[in-house]
């Protein structure tokens, strides 16, 4: 089973309403989880149809009685999760969008990641180039290899995803991760979620990834406010200093 999810900001709350368009999304019954320290809430917003882009291309090789349109179904749902205090989110289909960056941890799954794979288990890596000719690159193995092998550039390049396979036994089969952690793990059942949620927050909170992986800490996106506003105005402050 793959799983998507997210690691929500503090004091993020257990409600629909911190979803995106949440008038949109109607909240299903659970059953009681096993676990009475963490509690779930689960949200489904129906799918509407429409018709794939495709289907004007091959709509001009039909014949004028068997022109029926084609439609497909979009849906998308999110289970929220608190355990330990912290609230995660975990999406199917196309609830993803639903979750705004402004209340998700950044570099979650980054995190996870680095702290869950062997320095010679990456499979893939996606980066965005820096400064004067910068360039943005993904990279990916046909076998598990060290960083070295995706050809990338860590001291140059803001490594914003990467992947590989997970070394600790147990926790997945293999991980990817940006904001959003993807763990691909066999024979998963979401009751036993909690259990799997406290592992990927202990990761989470884990600085061990910085033995094998330091550059991921040479460059970090900034997405706090007051912080980029202090920044900037730190930035300016240094620019009259050396004006003559």
């Amino acid at each position: 089973m793959r799983v998507t999810l997210y690691l929500l900001r503090k004091d993020t709350s257990l409600t629909k309403e911190i979803l995106r368009k949440h008038q949109l999304y109607t909240e299903r019954s659970l059953r009681d989880l096993d676990d009475e320290s963490a509690e779930w809430q689960f949200f489904v917003r129906q799918g509407f149809d429409y018709q794939p882009r495709w289907f004007e291309h091959v709509n001009l090789i039909l014949a004028p009685t068997d022109s029926e349109p084609v439609y497909a179904k979009s849906a998308g749902a999110v289970l929220l999760v608190r355990v330990d205090d912290r609230v995660f989110a975990v999406t199917f289909g196309l609830g993803f969008h639903s979750i705004g960056a402004e209340i998700t941890e950044p570099d979650f799954g980054l995190r996870v990641t680095a702290n869950c794979v062997g320095k010679n288990g990456l499979t893939m890596a996606d980066a965005r180039g820096l400064g004067k000719g910068k360039r943005n690159a993904f990279s990916r193995l046909p076998s598990p290899g060290e960083m070295f092998s995706l050809g990338l550039l860590t001291d140059e390049e803001w490594i914003r995803k990467f992947g590989g396979e997970v070394e600790i036994t147990g926790f997945a089969k293999s991980a990817a991760g940006a904001d959003a952690l993807q763990l691909n793990i066999e024979d998963f059942r979401l009751v036993d979620l909690p259990a799997k949620l406290r592992q990927a927050l202990k990761l989470y909170e884990s600085d061990s990834y910085q033995l094998y992986f330091p550059f991921l800490d040479y460059f970090r996106r900034v997405s706090d406010k007051e912080l980029i506003g202090e920044l900037d105005g730190l930035l300016v402050e240094s620019m009259r200093a050396r004006d003559p």
